[in-house]
C-alpha cells in the first residue's frame, strides 16, 4: 500500500508544503520592512512639513495633539482665519455640529453628513484619546452616553468642545493654556 503523503520522486508533501510557505513568509517579511521604511520616512516628511508651518507651536499645544493629530488638523483647518468667522462653522465643517429636524411637533437631531470627513476623522480620533487623559473630557463623554447618545456622538460632544478652544486659540494666536483653556459646551 502507497503513502499519499508520499510523492513519486520520494518527497514527502509536507516538506513542499513547508518549502512554499516559507518561501511566502520570506517574501511577505521582505514587504514589511519596505512598508516600514515608507513609514519612516512619510513620518519624518510630516514632522519637517510641521516644524515650518507658522500654526504648529498653537496646534501642539493642546494635548493629545501629537505629530499626527496636529499636522492633519492643520491641513484640514488650513490657515485662512477669515474661512471660519466663527466656532460654529468650525463644528459644521467637522461634522460636530448636530443638524436638527423639526416638523410640527416632531424635533430629531441627526448626525451632519455634509462636512469635511478627514477633519471628523481626525477630531474623533483626538476626541477619543483625550476621552482617556482628561477628566472633564472623560466626565463629558460620560455624560454624553448616560443622556443615550451614541458612541461617535459621546466623541463628537467631546471633540466640539475641544474645537471651540482650538478655533479661539488659532484666531487668537496663542498656544493652549491648562489653566486659561478650558473646554465648555
Amino acid at each position: 500500500m502507497r503513502n499519499f503523503a508520499e510523492q513519486p520522486w520520494g518527497i514527502s508533501a509536507s516538506v513542499i508544503s513547508i518549502a512554499g510557505h516559507r518561501y511566502a513568509a520570506l517574501h511577505l517579511a521582505d514587504q514589511l520592512e519596505l512598508f516600514n521604511h515608507q513609514l519612516r520616512a512619510y513620518n519624518k516628511h510630516i514632522s519637517e512639513l510641521l516644524a515650518q508651518h507658522p500654526d504648529r507651536e498653537i496646534f501642539t499645544s493642546f494635548p493629545a495633539a501629537d505629530r499626527v493629530i496636529a499636522a492633519e488638523l492643520l491641513a484640514e483647518i488650513g490657515q485662512d482665519r477669515d474661512r471660519f468667522p466663527n466656532p460654529q462653522v468650525l463644528l459644521a465643517e467637522a461634522g460636530a455640529a448636530p443638524v436638527t429636524l423639526a416638523s410640527g411637533k416632531i424635533q430629531r437631531v441627526h448626525i451632519r453628513r455634509a462636512c469635511n470627513r478627514r477633519l471628523r476623522a481626525t477630531s474623533t480620533t483626538w476626541a477619543h484619546v483625550l476621552k482617556r487623559i482628561d477628566p472633564i473630557s472623560r466626565t463629558r463623554y460620560l455624560a454624553a452616553m448616560e443622556r443615550g447618545t451614541t458612541y461617535h456622538g459621546a466623541l463628537r460632544a467631546v471633540s466640539s468642545s475641544w474645537l471651540r478652544v482650538l478655533w479661539r486659540c488659532w484666531q487668537d494666536g496663542t498656544t493652549y493654556d491648562r489653566e486659561r483653556h478650558r473646554p465648555t459646551n
